[in-house]
C-alpha cells in the first residue's frame, strides 16, 4: 500500500508537470518553461553542497537567506498544506513543481534538509521534486540523495529508473553506474539494469557495453533480456548485422537470436544471407533452423511462404510448419492453409485442429464442419471440444454435447467414461514413469530441463531435453518433447516444466 501510494503520489505531481513541458517519471527541470521565483538562483555544480565522506547524510550548509529565498520557502511550505487539504489542486502542485525547478544546489539542500522532519504526504510530494532539481543539477549527488530518502526502499525498478535517467544526462557516468553493478552482480540477481538504461547506454556506445556486458557474462550471468533491450532500438539492417558481428564474437550461439529476432523484422532475406556464411555446417544448420523458427513468431505467414517455396519434401515442411504456427495466429494460419494448392489440404487441416485441439476448444468448434472427417475422427474431435471446454466449465462442456445428435452424444460418452474410469493406481504409475525418466536425465549435463504433464485421471506425458547451448533452449525442446508425447496419449494436461538443471521446481 505504501509503494501505491508513492507512485500515485507521483503520478499526480508528474501529470500536472507534463501540461507545462512534457516529462515522464522523472523530469528535468531544463525541458520545464520556467517560471520566474523572486531570489531564485540558477547556479549549478559550483554551488557550495557537498556530502559528507562516508556518511550518507547532506553535508550542513548555511546559506545566507535573503529575504526573497526566505518568502520563497514560505511558499513552498503553504503550497505543500494547501495540497495536504485539497491533493487535487493543479494550481498548487504547477506552482511548487515551477518554484523548486527555479531552486539553486544550495537553496535545495537547505529544503532537503527539512525532510527528516516532515509528515509523510509532504516527503512524497517534495522527493520527485527535488530528485528531478538534483539530476538538472548535480546528478552524481542524486544517488546518495536517495539512499537516504528512498520512497520505495525495497523498489529495484525504481532505482534502475533513476540511473537510467541520470545515464541520459551524463552517459559516462551512466557507464560508471554500470561498470560498479559487476561488484555485487551475480547469477541469482542478473544484471542490475532495466531496458531503458540499456538502451541508454547502447545509443551512446555499443562497443564499450558490449565489454561490459560479457564481463558480466564471464560471471555466468544471464544477459540474454539485456541483448534483446540492445536489439529493440535497432532500425536499419546494417544496425542489426553490425549487432550480431558483435555477438558472434562472444562463441555463444545461444545469444545471436537476440539479434536475429529483430532482424527479421526488416529484412529476412539478409538475415538468411548472413547465416549462409557460417562455415561449420551443423552451426549453420542449427542456426537457420533456429531462426526459421523465431521468424514463425516474428511473422509466421512471410516465414510459412519462404520455408514452402524453398523445400524438397513440402508435405513434411507443411508438417513442421503448422506445428509451430503460434496459437494465437491460428485463424491466420488457417486462412492461409486454405491458399495452398497441390497438396491434400484436409489433412493438413485435420492437423492444424488436432495440434489446437486443447489450447483453442472454440476455433475447433468453429472449423470442424469445414473439415472431411469419417465418424471415428468425428467423435475423437468432438471429445477433444469437451474435454477443452470442461477444463474452462463444466457447464459449457455439457452445453455442447445437448448440440450434437444422440447418436453422437452417446459416442462421445463412451470416450468420457473410458477416460473418466479410475485405473489401477494411477498416481504410482505415473510417478513411476516420471521418475525412472528423471533418473536417466539427471546424470545428463547441462543445460537441460525435463517436462511433465498429467492428468487428473492420472494420464500423463514427459519429455526431456539436456546438452543444450543454454536454458532457454532446453525448456523449449524440453516442452516439445512434452508436447509430442502428449498428443500421441491425449493428455489434456498442459506440458509445464518440472525440472531446469537437476532442481525440480514443484513435487508430484
Amino acid at each position: 500500500m505504501k509503494t501505491i501510494r508513492w507512485l500515485l503520489a507521483i503520478a499526480v505531481t508528474f501529470t500536472f508537470g507534463f501540461w507545462l513541458g512534457g516529462f515522464t517519471s522523472i523530469p528535468s527541470p531544463s525541458e520545464v518553461s520556467k517560471t520566474s521565483v523572486p531570489g531564485g538562483d540558477n547556479s549549478t555544480e559550483h554551488a557550495d553542497i557537498s556530502y559528507i565522506e562516508g556518511s550518507d547524510k547532506l553535508a550542513s550548509c548555511e546559506p545566507d537567506i535573503s529575504k526573497n529565498i526566505a518568502n520563497t520557502y514560505a511558499e513552498i511550505e503553504q503550497l505543500l498544506l494547501d495540497l495536504e487539504e485539497n491533493p487535487k489542486n493543479k494550481t498548487a502542485h504547477i506552482k511548487l513543481y515551477s518554484i523548486i525547478s527555479e531552486l539553486s544546489l544550495t537553496e535545495l539542500e537547505t529544503l532537503s534538509i527539512t525532510l527528516d522532519s516532515r509528515n509523510k504526504v509532504q516527503r512524497d510530494l517534495l522527493l520527485p521534486l527535488i530528485t528531478s532539481q538534483l539530476i538538472e543539477l548535480a546528478p552524481r549527488k542524486v544517488l546518495p540523495f536517495i539512499e537516504k530518502y528512498n520512497p520505495l526502499p525495497d523498489s529495484d525498478p525504481y532505482l534502475q529508473h533513476v540511473k537510467a535517467v541520470l545515464a541520459a544526462k551524463e552517459p559516462e557516468f551512466g557507464f560508471e553506474l554500470f561498470e560498479e553493478g559487476l561488484v555485487s552482480a551475480d547469477s541469482d540477481t542478473g544484471v542490475p539494469a532495466n531496458h531503458e538504461f540499456i538502451s541508454i547506454l547502447a545509443k551512446h556506445d555499443l562497443e564499450e557495453l558490449m565489454h561490459l556486458l560479457v564481463q558480466y557474462k564471464n560471471k555466468e550471468i544471464d544477459i540474454s533480456s539485456e541483448l534483446y533491450s540492445i536489439s529493440f532500438d535497432l532500425e536499419t539492417s546494417d544496425e542489426c548485422s553490425g549487432f550480431y558481428d558483435e555477438l558472434s564474437k562472444l562463441n555463444d550461439i545461444g545469444l545471436l537470436d537476440s539479434a536475429i529476432r529483430q532482424w527479421l523484422k526488416i529484412s529476412p532475406d539478409d538475415v538468411f544471407a548472413k547465416l549462409n556464411e557460417i562455415e561449420d555446417v551443423d552451426e549453420r544448420k542449427m542456426v537457420i533452423e533456429d531462426a526459421y523458427h523465431t521468424w514463425m513468431y516474428v511473422n509466421p505467414e512471410a516465414a510459412a511462404n519462404k520455408r514452402l517455396a524453398d523445400a524438397s519434401d513440402k508435405k513434411t515442411e507443411l508438417t513442421d510448419i503448422l506445428s509451430q504456427w503460434p496459437d494465437d495466429e491460428s485463424e491466420q494460419a488457417w486462412a492461409w492453409l486454405s491458399q495452398q494448392d497441390g497438396i491434400d489440404i484436409n489433412s493438413f487441416k485435420i492437423q492444424l485442429l488436432d495440434e489446437l485441439s486443447y489450447s483453442s476448444p472454440d476455433f475447433l468448434l468453429k472449423h470442424l464442419a469445414d473439415v472431411s472427417l469419417d465418424s471415428d475422427e468425428k467423435t475423437s474431435f468432438n471429445h477433444k471440444i469437451y474435454s477443452g471446454l470442461k477444463r474452462r466449465s463444466s457447464e459449457e462442456a455439457q452445453q455442447f454435447l445437448t448440440t450434437l445428435s444422440l447418436s453422437s452424444q452417446a459416442d462421445v460418452q463412451a470416450l468420457i467414461d473410458e477416460k473418466e474410469t479410475p485405473k489401477t493406481t494411477p498416481r504410482e504409475s505415473y510417478r513411476d514413469s516420471i521418475n525412472k525418466g528423471f533418473n536417466q536425465y539427471f546424470h545428463y549435463k547441462e543445460a537441460k530441463a525435463f517436462a511433465v504433464a498429467i492428468d487428473d485421471d492420472g494420464a500423463f506425458s514427459w519429455g526431456y531435453s539436456v546438452n543444450r547451448k543454454d536454458q532457454q533452449s532446453a525448456n523449449k525442446a524440453a516442452l516439445e518433447a512434452c508436447q509430442k508425447n502428449r498428443r500421441e496419449h491425449k493428455v489434456t494436461d498442459y506440458c509445464k516444466i518440472y525440472a531446469k538443471g537437476d532442481s525440480k521446481l514443484f513435487n508430484l
